[in-house]
């Protein structure tokens, strides 16, 4: 990002087909929301600390009202 002179992520975490974000307090999310893989706090923190060391901003999102489909999925 730094060779094109971009320095934030926007990070759409949350999609309406996807919600790979582990929450400690509703783990059902992730469990039924998920497509591929999953991200814990620790991933979340360690993408943005690596971000920070190289002067990208992350501006991470968790997309709602519009992008909960996946929220009630079972």
């Amino acid at each position: 990002m730094l060779y094109i002179k971009l320095n934030v992520l926007h990070w759409h975490i949350i999609d309406e087909d996807s919600f790979p974000m582990v929450v400690p307090d509703a783990p059902e999310l992730s469990d039924f929301g998920k497509i591929g893989g999953i991200f814990t706090w620790n991933d979340i923190k360690d993408v943005i600390a690596y971000s920070k060391t190289r002067g990208v901003r992350v501006i991470p999102e968790i997309d709602t009202p519009a992008h909960t489909e996946s929220w009630g999925r079972n």
